[in-house]
């Protein structure tokens, strides 16, 4: 909790005109292709190996199936965008599904505090880890056929 406040304060007092040149580009793909990797990583070896057995999966699968059918119906009783076409406003439900960071700090923060149980705290980073690698496979789902759709439309043009 403390190096999440401390990088949270760290970032609000730094200078704007020293932040502007940042090469946030370089550091965003740095921290995305080193560090991420790290975490989940880090966050897995956390589990209990006794405690990740067939119903803390069970657990993490059924919430994951509430989760992405949540999400996606929401999006599309209320799209974020007017007239947003069904298969597109599916799109951003599956965007949705990429919050397995903050998932896996919210459940770390739980457990050391004594809120959440070893069985919980399995089941919230399977799930986290799961919702993560879902969300590639499932946009690209959501949106085939658009690709191929608007490259005859500008062949014709």
């Amino acid at each position: 909790m403390h190096a999440l406040l401390g990088a949270y304060f760290a970032g609000a007092v730094l200078a704007p005109s020293w932040a502007r040149q940042l090469p946030l580009e370089r550091l965003g793909g740095y921290a995305l292709i080193g560090l991420a990797p790290l975490f989940f990583g880090h966050s897995g070896l956390r589990i209990d190996g006794e405690v990740l057995g067939w119903a803390s999966l069970q657990a993490a699968l059924a919430l994951l199936l509430v989760s992405v059918a949540a999400k996606l119906a929401a999006l599309l009783m209320c799209p974020p965008i007017a007239r947003l076409p069904r298969r597109e406003a599916l799109a951003v439900g599956a965007l949705l599904q990429c919050k397995g960071l903050m998932e896996i700090v919210a459940a770390t923060i739980l457990r050391d505090k004594g809120l959440l149980s070893e069985h919980a705290f399995a089941a919230l980073v399977t799930l986290a880890v799961l919702s993560t690698v879902l969300t590639g496979p499932l946009f690209r789902w959501m949106l085939r056929g658009r690709r191929a759709a608007a490259q005859a439309r500008y062949e014709y043009v």
